[in-house]
């Protein structure tokens, strides 16, 4: 996920186990090491020095050693600082807060093997993201709305109290304040991103990373120290990370050999996902990829079917939202058969709200239950591939030149990654514009089959009448 300094990587693994040991409330167990995973870029990770049982304790830390805006310093020295910021913007403010402190954190042992150069999307320079154009990942990006919720939040806190924060004092009170904050700031914000956890205040904390919606009230964000050295695999996870009363345990879900990694579940995301949070792709996420159709652009291509007015538009929207399936976007996941390729229920009610018939609108607008399935009918099929087709024309290259692109051994790992994400996404809405095509085909046949059925019983009907 990240590029690590070779300086001293060993010994700061070395120091930080060592000082995590002696916190009070904390067990590690002794059949785990960090191991240096550099080799195959993914920094460091957790590996089994002994065959592990399941259920088996891995490690345990308390609450009160977790990296979080209650247990900081800063917190307890200025309160007032937090009154107005959300729970994100909070642990940014204490990390660089603590990280500025250096040697006299608490944590200093910890922040020194966090990352300090990542892969994640916020981080690639206009011409890297231009190779994902056409996916919907680079409007999730959001880094000029970071950047002005640091400035708006963050940098008259850090200027006008900059000797709180240590090293980071001279550079929040001078002429290139709002740069050095912005640096600092989208470093930490990446790290809470990628790392840290959702403490719920019930007992089910829940196996996986917090996603980027704001959490209830009844949970806060944490730096969770080694728990976020377990690297993360949806199909091969084999630990998980559970929340006690007072402290947050790793256990093994499964049985572990010795030379085993441990790996965490993190949820079953798509790569585009991974590469936008982490920075990294796995082959084993290829199956949860997911490409989005947005709503604004089928409510426009469906209502263009049968060239509703504005008035009428109007109307169908109307029953889109009393049905309650009006989207931001569609999401369309890979599936192995054309056959039982899946669209959204919602999408396809969307579809079929915009292009029935007047009869069938004024009925549905009666009827008091809301459909739960939508076959998949002429009108709705010929909607969606002009959708799809439109989709895969929002990318700059095909599916077979993504491929030989790939061959290329020559590609560094930003484009090899962005190539893999976005020819996933047209993978998935080639073999859905193949479903929706066959639909099409053998509605046509079936149409074909009536008509002469039709033909064939006139033709029936006026032999007898000859005789």
């Amino acid at each position: 996920m990240s590029t690590l300094r070779d300086d001293g990587f060993q010994q700061k693994s070395v120091e930080f186990l060592a000082w995590l040991r002696k916190l009070r409330g904390v067990s590690v167990s002794p059949k785990i090491q960090i191991a240096d995973m550099r080799s195959r870029k993914a920094g460091r990770g957790i590996v089994a020095l002994d065959d592990i049982e399941e259920n088996e304790e891995l490690f345990s830390i308390s609450r009160i050693e977790l990296l979080t805006v209650q247990n900081s310093t800063l917190f307890k020295r200025k309160p007032e600082f937090f009154r107005e910021l959300d729970q994100w913007m909070s642990l940014i403010l204490v990390m660089i807060f603590e990280a500025g402190q250096e040697e006299k954190s608490k944590w200093w042992p910890y922040l020194q093997i966090l990352p300090e150069e990542f892969d994640t999307l916020m981080f690639w320079s206009s011409l890297e993201l231009a190779e994902l154009q056409g996916s919907f990942v680079v409007d999730k990006i959001g880094k000029d709305k970071a950047d002005r919720s640091f400035v708006d939040s963050l940098l008259p806190l850090v200027n006008d109290h900059n000797r709180l924060f240590g090293k980071f004092a001279a550079a929040f009170h001078s002429f290139n304040a709002k740069d050095a904050l912005l640096e600092v700031a989208h470093r930490m914000a990446t790290l809470i991103m990628a790392y840290a956890f959702d403490i719920e205040e019930n007992d089910d904390l829940g196996e996986s990373r917090d996603d980027d919606s704001s959490a209830q009230p009844d949970s806060s964000k944490a730096m969770v120290p080694l728990a976020d050295m377990f690297n993360a695999d949806g199909e091969m996870t084999n630990a998980h990370l559970l929340q006690k009363e007072l402290s947050m345990t790793m256990v093994a879900s499964k049985a572990i050999k010795k030379g085993q990694e441990i790996l965490n579940d993190y949820g079953q995301r798509p790569r585009s996902d991974l590469l936008r949070r982490y920075g990294y792709i796995t082959d084993n996420a290829k199956m949860w990829d997911v490409v989005e159709l947005d709503s604004m652009t089928v409510i426009r291509i469906a209502s263009e079917h049968h060239s509703l007015n504005e008035s009428e538009r109007n109307r169908r929207l109307q029953l889109v939202e009393d049905w309650d399936i009006l989207e931001d976007g569609y999401d369309l996941h890979r599936q192995s058969h054309c056959e039982v390729f899946k669209f959204p229920v919602a999408l396809m009610l969307m579809i079929h709200a915009y292009t029935m018939n007047w009869d069938t609108f004024d009925a549905a607008t009666k009827a008091s239950e809301i459909p739960n399935e939508m076959p998949l009918n002429r009108d709705v099929a010929l909607v969606l591939m002009k959708i799809i087709v439109g989709r895969l024309e929002s990318y700059n290259t095909s599916v077979a030149e993504d491929v030989v692109r790939l061959r290329d051994s020559e590609l560094d790992d930003r484009h090899r990654m962005a190539i893999e994400v976005r020819l996933g996404e047209k993978e998935i809405l080639a073999a859905a514009l193949d479903c929706v095509r066959a639909r099409i085909e053998a509605l046509s046949q079936e149409d074909l089959a009536a008509s002469s059925n039709q033909k064939s019983t006139k033709g029936n009907y006026a032999n007898k009448r000859r005789y």
